[in-house]
């Protein structure tokens, strides 16, 4: 059987757009990885995804935000 689909080498940065997450995420694709990178900065996360775009899959968001969803999550609702 051939695998079309090699997840073994897949790996997700979050916060890719600059300092270590944007590093690892080069490495990490320097290697021969499939990455999937986030961020707050959709500009950032693209100029990295055009420098090697068989490798990368962008996904901007402020994670800020997801922290909030959770938070607003925890309160009772009521009808």
């Amino acid at each position: 059987m051939t695998r079309t689909n090699d997840v073994s080498k897949t790996a997700v940065v979050i916060g890719a757009t600059s300092g270590i997450g944007r590093e690892v995420a080069a490495q990490l694709a320097s290697q021969g990885y499939r990455v999937g990178i986030t961020g707050r900065r959709e500009a950032l996360l693209e100029e990295l995804a055009r420098s090697a775009p068989q490798r990368y899959e962008t996904a901007a968001f402020d994670k800020r935000f997801a922290d909030y969803v959770r938070q607003v999550q925890k309160y009772p609702y009521h009808s």
